[in-house]
């Protein structure tokens, strides 16, 4: 549907019934349309308006209702050219800046702050998929928790913290693991997880008697470097807090969506990158549930890749405000970029 095939004042129309839905979540009625919008105009014109939106699909009538409600058509219009995307309000991008320290640029730490600000900002549930940048090594630790468990502790250049366990028969004594550890740091401080192809230079020759240690850190590394892409989530719950979750079917297919990371990831990097924001609707996508929909934006700051952050949620989604938060986290993301 073009938006251009409909006149002002059926915009106008569709825009109130679109924005009244979002707000209460119940189909619209004509006679409410008219005598809270339209003053102006009869009862019987809203309704013959009503009636050829419905035609031209931009408006569904449940049989158990005499009003209306939007379709996905109607949304992707509302979007695209009828929403008022107002200026990022200062109150609002406040708000958001306080939940940032400016002076840590980590872009793992940044990633999870963004997540958490854009689920409590929205009251929907938050998702993004962030990069594995390839950090170095600055420091490794051996730790030997039992006989059957060596605790690894990385410590990478970007000032994470990594621990993993390690699991075997480790009856060696102190001795052993603390000759490991200084073998796993003479080799390996400096290099990036996708450089651990070096331990198994460590486990030929004179070395043979960490050839199981060290194959063992070898899986562990190996296991992280496949996690090219990490999924974040903020705010599961949240989506209890919206009527058409009251159905247990939806709630299920909900949870089940957004439980699988590997489609969550599948459905943000599908997006345009190019363009500012991108929205997907359930239904088009199967990764995304029936009558739901992701609103998502990709943020790249002078070459700073943090990644691609969205809101799912009901198609009933509020999506100027979601739009807005989503501009002002890109802002303070240049703040904190530029905060030298």
């Amino acid at each position: 549907m073009e938006g251009k095939t409909l006149s002002d004042r059926k915009k106008k129309i569709l825009q109130a019934v679109i924005e009244e839905y979002i707000e209460n979540a119940s189909p619209v009625g004509s006679k409410y349309i008219q005598e809270t919008y339209f003053e102006d105009l009869s009862p019987a014109t809203i309704r013959n308006e009503l009636a050829v939106l419905e035609n031209m699909g931009l408006l569904s009538h449940p049989h158990t209702s005499a009003g209306r409600v939007p379709t996905t058509v109607a949304y992707k219009l509302y979007i695209d050219e009828l929403i008022e995307q107002s200026n990022v309000k200062v109150e609002e991008f406040d708000s958001i800046k306080r939940h940032f320290d400016l002076s840590i640029r980590e872009t793992e730490y940044v990633a999870n702050q963004v997540v958490k600000v854009l689920s409590d900002m929205t009251n929907y549930t938050s998702v993004a998929s962030i990069h594995k940048h390839k950090e170095k090594i600055n420091n490794v630790k051996l730790i030997k928790f039992s006989q059957n468990v060596i605790v690894l502790i990385t410590v990478m250049d970007s000032g994470s913290v990594n621990d993993y366990k390690v699991y075997g028969n480790f009856i060696e004594g102190e001795e052993y693991v603390k000759t490991a550890e200084a073998l796993l740091n003479k080799h390996l401080i400096g290099k990036s997880l996708e450089e651990i192809d070096l331990l198994e230079t460590l486990v030929i020759g004179e070395l043979e008697e960490y050839k199981e240690l060290f194959g063992k850190i070898h899986q562990v590394f190996r296991s992280k470097i496949l996690e090219k892409e990490n999924v974040l989530l903020s705010g599961e719950s949240k989506i209890f807090d919206h009527p058409e979750y009251g159905n247990i079917e939806n709630v299920k297919d909900f949870i089940f969506a957004i439980d699988s990371k590997e489609n969550i990831n599948k459905v943000l990097k599908s997006g345009d990158n190019s363009v500012k924001i991108n929205v997907a609707f359930g239904g088009e996508s199967e990764e995304i549930p029936k009558d739901c929909s992701l609103v998502s934006a990709h943020y790249v700051v002078d070459d700073v890749d943090f990644g691609t952050f969205g809101v799912i949620g009901p198609s009933r989604m509020d999506y100027n405000k979601v739009i807005r938060v989503l501009n002002s986290i890109k802002e303070v993301l240049e703040e904190i970029v530029n905060n030298k």
